[in-house]
């Protein structure tokens, strides 16, 4: 074990550690920060904190007689003193638009150009405090969230799937009759499952380059030393290949663990813990799975899989980096890798799991890299153990 433990500290060393935390601070800037919704993203924490108090009221399901009660709360358009300054106002009023939720909405006279909507929105402002302007908008978003969440309810749990037309298949049709059985009625805000597929492909593609990132340089570094040529010299030497690969996949196991950790702290900020054993097949969020998945299940089985997909390229790596004396060769042979990884999963795991999709195909990748990348340790294993000095 002490030997294992010596090989990590090569691996995962604290100068290729702090090289990590600084690319991941360059990627979170260029990429995922877009995806991370801060207290003020309006419609996001709006549909949250909405959908939140309907679940610690009704559940995480909501049957039929609850929603017919809900519905009869469905808050109605309050006219004030922001619709009357619009029903009086003369350009308000030779572009058709009456009140407040015709000027924020679609149902106007016309399409408004970028000049008329700003010009509009500045006459608005001079003649209504920013904050009832405020608040109204507030209200606003709320009640057209209210009326998507009524509207949808009633279209999918009477057996019309809206956003899934064309499944024909017998086996998507037995699984839109499970769905429509229980998972239909539940609770889940759409912007936040779809947040967290972005968030997801991402933090896959991050584990996937932070792996070979480690990886890479192991062998290289440890070949340009020539300490192989010592160790294959005598007996007890050769079994020290078994001890890296341990060192290989501890490492990558780590590496999953930080990343993980980080995606964590992401989740909790945009609301992905609170709605943890919500379907993500209801009838809110437009996505239908092959599974009966809830959020939390959806996620854990997308980060393991990006996890034996990464450490599978990254044990293929290890095998590859034992015959590269070169950095500039080895970063060509691993190149194929890196865009495969982040192919796989930044683009193919994204939503993986869609009814649309082919039904293993995603898992089956995930765990087949990882049986390939075992493979070639294994074989190479074999190899090496029968390795002397004199191929040095």
């Amino acid at each position: 074990m002490k030997i294992v433990w010596q090989e990590m500290k090569k691996i995962v060393s604290v100068k290729k550690l702090l090289y990590l935390a600084g690319f991941y601070a360059l990627y979170f800037m260029l990429f995922l920060k877009p995806y991370v919704r801060q207290p003020h993203a309006f419609s996001y924490h709006q549909e949250a904190d909405l959908v939140k108090s309907f679940i610690e009221e009704y559940g995480v399901t909501l049957t039929p007689e609850e929603f017919q009660e809900l519905k009869s709360r469905q808050p109605e358009y309050v006219y004030d003193e922001i619709d009357q300054y619009i029903a009086s106002n003369q350009e308000f009023q030779e572009l058709g638009i009456r009140n407040f939720r015709e000027f924020t909405g679609s149902q106007r006279g016309k399409e408004l150009t970028l000049e008329e909507d700003n010009r509009l929105w500045l006459q608005l402002y001079d003649a209504i405090p920013a904050d009832r302007v405020t608040e109204k908008v507030t209200s606003e978003v709320t009640n057209g969230i209210w009326n998507q969440y009524i509207d949808t309810y009633e279209q999918e749990t009477a057996g019309r799937t809206v956003y899934y037309k064309d499944l024909n298949q017998t086996a998507q049709q037995e699984r839109l009759k499970e769905r429509g059985e229980k998972e239909v009625y539940g609770l889940m805000p759409g912007g936040v499952l779809y947040t967290n597929f972005e968030v997801l492909r991402l933090t896959g593609s991050f584990m996937t380059l932070a792996m070979l990132f480690m990886i890479l340089p192991y062998m290289v570094s440890e070949n340009r030393s020539r300490m192989p040529s010592l160790q294959y010299s005598f007996q007890k030497g050769r079994r020290h290949y078994g001890c890296r690969v341990a060192a290989v996949l501890l490492s990558c196991v780590l590496i999953a663990a930080l990343t993980v950790a980080v995606y964590m702290k992401i989740a909790a900020g945009n609301r992905v813990t609170d709605f943890w054993n919500c379907s993500i097949s209801a009838y809110s969020t437009a996505y239908i799975s092959w599974f009966p998945w809830t959020l939390g299940e959806y996620t854990v089985f997308h980060l393991l899989i990006a996890a034996a997909f990464s450490t599978g390229l990254a044990l293929g790596v290890f095998v590859v980096s034992h015959y590269l004396e070169n950095y500039v060769t080895a970063i060509a042979w691993v190149l194929p890798a890196v865009v495969g990884g982040v192919f796989f999963c930044g683009i193919v795991l994204c939503g993986f799991g869609e009814i649309t999709r082919a039904k293993w195909s995603v898992p089956l990748t995930g765990a087949g890299i990882l049986g390939l990348g075992i493979v070639a340790a294994l074989l190479e294993g074999c190899r090496e153990r029968r390795r002397d000095i004199g191929m040095f």
